[in-house]
């Protein structure tokens, strides 16, 4: 049926938060790309090599970069929940979009 990727690439971008609420400017200008194994869990970016310390609130973006074609499925799924407010968009440099309804959520730990 469809070919089965088994990893994939994923971006992490940092943005600054806008005066009205909504992801502004990449704080962060370097690649923070790593490939993942498809598996069951949690995926984990270890952002202390790369020395970024965020002293203001901030938004976390997911850049998935896509072995999908017209022949393969999308080889993840991205888990929610209910309520909440998300953003995204559909390149890297187009407009964000707000949507209602459902929240996906990364988990930071932070060390002062």
């Amino acid at each position: 049926k469809y070919p089965m990727a088994d990893s994939t690439i994923l971006r992490l971008n940092l943005y600054a938060v806008t005066e009205d609420g909504m992801p502004g400017d990449r704080i962060y200008h370097s690649a923070l790309i790593d490939r993942f194994p498809l598996e069951k869990g949690w995926l984990r970016f270890d952002l202390e090599t790369y020395g970024i310390f965020m002293e203001e609130p901030f938004f976390i973006g997911f850049e998935f970069f896509s072995h999908h074609t017209r022949t393969t499925s999308y080889p993840f799924h991205i888990g929610a929940k209910f309520g909440g407010v998300s953003y995204t968009r559909q390149v890297s440099n187009g407009a964000w979009e707000k949507f209602s309804g459902a929240t996906v959520s990364a988990y930071v730990t932070v060390r002062q």
